[in-house]
């Protein structure tokens, strides 16, 4: 009998009493039920991917823990700080038996212990349990998972799917031994569902090209969906990225060898599946010469113009990749760009900065310090295609035109009008574009968050990210625009933005200050 099949049996054979739970049909999840003793029965549904997070808090806590097996609804309440999970911090605050119960169940499964012998006053906790349920969760995630580039089950729909977005990753990453903050990875995914473009920005060697290689091999089936290029200092023309026809023998299109065609092209072919373009060290050369096409082709929707032939090529005699006269860019291809600022790169032009989210990674005292407590590489053998269940609700979400609700939406109104007047005294106020995609932004935030969702947490990421990369001027230009939205992040609890604020006003005593930190 097979895992999935087992589990299921199992919480057949006790659904008769409180709290009764079921396997999804298609696996990965559990929906369980409180007791209805308060009116209704109402359903909750929780990814295995959670479960198994609360589980791992558990053992790495076994001693806090294994003096509470038996249920006191106030004690099991108050572990809602020690489970690292948000659907289980969550759902256990308000939901405490229901959820001890499917936990006791999941325990009692995973150790063959006798279905009419169950109590649900009690969870069995000892360090072999514990270890017994991780290892069979686990090894039941692994029947959902991707084997021979083909999702063995149906895609998941798109709310179910974001739902447990940022649980899942933030799990599977740190399993991989990629050290990633749940913040980070919430502005990460929040950036792209709302513009297929993000640049990476900050200390070289501070994990930036990791997480874009993490994240793309995480969401895709297959390698052939992304490829991770460096960009070279002799990139001068657009025929790096996107080739040129031979005009020697016009029948043939020469592709370039670093592969970022053909992922264009596979994309426009399968527009259900992610697809990923990761530039390394985008600002090598100056961006606009190498990429004006895509830059203008992400915000117009046109199409690039790739040869004059009527018919479409191909670049050798076996090749099976047609290259077309014209192509769209494919509303499921992410272009992530990574970018080291030292005396050997272009700055960015705010054209575009105007055009992505800029998240920039530094590196704390902290951050290095509990890095040498266990310093390893990060294994992405653990992390290939552990997400592509996600794949096609991340790039239906993309696509979707959204709407925020009208408090959020007059809340997003009186702050951008209020930030606008101080960015307008130096030229650097935003445009149409910069505020819808503001809007997206919050709108995907507050979805990938879930319950706890805070405007301001928002707010704050969209002050760094959108409105400050641009910023770069004199003392005398730049002190008071400074000093004023240093006034507003104080004001609306924009703490991060807050802290980048004071590292350029302390560069301003040198008579000049940035963004970009070399």
């Amino acid at each position: 009998m097979s895992l999935h099949d087992s589990l299921t049996k199992y919480m057949g054979s006790i659904s008769t009493t409180l709290f009764a739970a079921e396997l999804g049909k298609n696996g990965g999840f559990i929906t369980f039920s409180n007791s209805g003793k308060r009116g209704e029965i109402k359903s909750f549904t929780i990814s295995l991917y959670a479960f198994l997070s609360a589980f791992n808090d558990i053992k790495n806590d076994i001693g806090k823990f294994v003096s509470h097996t038996n249920y006191i609804e106030t004690e099991w309440r108050d572990f809602s700080a020690d489970f690292n999970d948000l659907t289980v911090k969550s759902t256990i605050t308000v939901q405490t038996k229901s959820l001890f119960v499917t936990m006791s169940k999941l325990v009692a499964w995973a150790n063959d212990r006798a279905p009419d012998k169950f109590n649900d006053q009690t969870i069995e906790i000892t360090s072999e349990s514990i270890a017994k349920t991780i290892e069979k969760i686990s090894q039941l995630m692994g029947c959902y998972s991707v084997q021979k580039d083909k999702l063995v089950t149906p895609q998941l729909i798109s709310e179910v799917a974001l739902k447990e977005f940022l649980a899942k990753s933030h799990f599977d990453f740190t399993q991989a031994g990629l050290r990633v903050s749940d913040s980070l990875l919430l502005r990460f995914g929040a950036s792209l569902l709302a513009k297929r473009f993000l640049i990476l920005t900050g200390l070289s060697g501070s994990g930036k090209t990791k997480l874009a290689h993490a994240f793309a091999s995480w969401l895709t089936e297959s390698e052939d969906q992304y490829r991770l290029v460096a960009v070279g200092a002799d990139w001068t023309t657009n025929e790096s990225v996107i080739g040129y026809q031979d005009a020697l023998q016009p029948s043939l299109y020469r592709k370039p060898s670093n592969g970022l065609l053909e992922v264009i092209l596979r994309a426009a072919a399968d527009a259900d599946r992610p697809y990923f373009l990761i530039l390394d060290e985008m600002n090598l050369s100056h961006v606009e010469r190498y990429f004006a096409d895509i830059l203008s082709a992400i915000e117009s929707r046109q199409e690039i113009a790739l040869h004059a032939s009527a018919e479409s090529l191909k670049s050798c005699e076996n090749d099976t990749l047609l290259v077309p006269s014209k192509i769209s860019l494919p509303k499921n291809l992410f272009i992530i760009g990574t970018v080291n600022v030292d005396e050997t790169t272009y700055m960015f032009s705010p054209k575009v900065l105007d055009r992505a989210n800029v998240i920039e990674f530094r590196a704390t005292a902290e951050d290095i310090s509990a890095f040498l407590d266990n310093p390893s590489a990060v294994d992405m053998d653990i992390l290939a295609g552990k997400g592509a269940a996600f794949g096609a609700a991340f790039v239906a979400e993309a696509a979707t035109e959204v709407r925020l609700n009208a408090a959020t939406a007059a809340e997003l109104k009186a702050r951008l009008t209020e930030v606008f007047a101080e960015l307008k005294h130096i030229g650097a106020e935003f445009g149409f574009r910069t505020a819808y995609e503001i809007s997206r932004f919050i709108h995907f935030h507050d979805k990938l968050t879930g319950e706890g969702w805070q405007f301001n947490d928002a707010l704050d990421a969209q002050v760094l990210q959108k409105l400050m990369p641009k910023l770069h001027g004199s003392q005398r230009r730049l002190e008071p625009v400074l000093k004023a939205l240093a006034i507003f992040c104080e004001s609306h609890q924009c703490h991060a933005s807050l802290e980048k604020i004071g590292r350029m006003q302390d560069r301003l005593k040198d008579g000049f200050t940035s963004f970009a930190e070399a």
